[in-house]
């Protein structure tokens, strides 16, 4: 595991309550926002929020992407090595 190699989306991550939690939850899974939002007790705007996030850093990946609402998330092998990398922190 490189940690230097993904420093910037470390930082991006820990930069937001939301982010690392959402990763946690996903995890080797897939989820829908409203499942992270109701586990999590995090306001769905918030979930939303930070999935759009994880998914422009390439994190995260949709894999209904053609679905207009209930979408379904999973993390990309990129967030799976970040995982990982949290996990020894």
């Amino acid at each position: 595991m490189e940690i230097k190699r993904y420093a910037d989306e470390i930082a991006f991550i820990k930069g937001s309550k939301y982010r690392e939690i959402i990763m946690y939850e996903i995890g080797n899974n897939f989820k829908m926002p409203k499942e992270i939002s109701k586990s999590k007790n995090i306001h769905l705007s918030e979930v939303s929020r930070a999935l759009k996030g994880l998914k422009e850093k390439e994190i995260v990946e949709v894999i209904n992407p053609n679905a207009k609402k209930s979408r379904i998330y999973q993390l990309t092998p990129k967030g799976k090595e970040l995982l990982k990398i949290l996990n020894f922190k």
